[in-house]
């Protein structure tokens, strides 16, 4: 999913078409994405 929303802005991939990816799939499995499942990388991300 990254890789598909990194295309559609023409850009390589970066940290935030991961977290919006993990974001997207977090929510197709109705469940939150935590900071602790991350260990903190997405406060670096916004």
């Amino acid at each position: 999913n990254a890789a598909f929303l990194a295309a559609e802005e023409e850009q390589p991939v970066g940290m935030a078409h991961i977290l919006q990816a993990a974001r997207s799939e977090y929510t197709k499995l109705e469940r939150p994405l935590t900071d602790a499942e991350v260990k903190g990388w997405v406060r670096s991300v916004l």
